[in-house]
């Protein structure tokens, strides 16, 4: 395994957004459980649970997964709040994964740091992005389409 959460041997080498730690397991397993020390609080169910997947998304690459979910993709302002427990959890946790998993690949560790914990997750694009939801959902999957 590659990237963010890599195993060494009998343990597990995380780094996320710039912070390292090896786990022993069971933990390489539980991302969410390293995700709350490196990250705190996600402010959005979109980014909290998105990273998780992000990190442990299985063989398939997320954004390719992402992609093969075509017309059932939602958009982003359906996935932010409580209204992404109200969405289907295949659909939401892929859509989340790839957009987490964006944000950071594109745009780096230390935007999505800031970002992660922000309840206000429109305002906070603004802030520290430059850009709005709908920038971000045509960017997002404009990088879909390529996969």
């Amino acid at each position: 395994m590659t990237g963010p959460l890599a195993r060494a041997g009998p343990a597990c080498k995380a780094d996320i957004a710039g912070r390292q730690a090896l786990l022993r397991p069971p933990d390489c397993h539980a991302p969410q459980t390293l995700l709350q020390w490196t990250l705190g609080e996600a402010g959005q169910a979109l980014l909290g649970e998105g990273v998780a997947v992000c990190l442990d998304h299985g063989d398939t690459p997320i954004h390719v997964r992402a992609g093969n979910l075509g017309d059932d993709l939602l958009p982003l302002a359906d996935l932010l709040g409580d209204a992404w427990f109200d969405r289907d959890p295949a659909v939401a946790y892929t859509q989340s994964g790839s957009v987490a998993c964006w944000l950071l690949e594109r745009y780096g560790a230390d935007a999505f740091r800031e970002l992660f914990p922000r309840t206000d997750f429109e305002a906070a694009l603004q802030e520290i992005y430059g850009f709005d939801l709908e920038y971000l959902e045509t960017d997002w999957r404009t990088m879909l389409e390529h996969s």
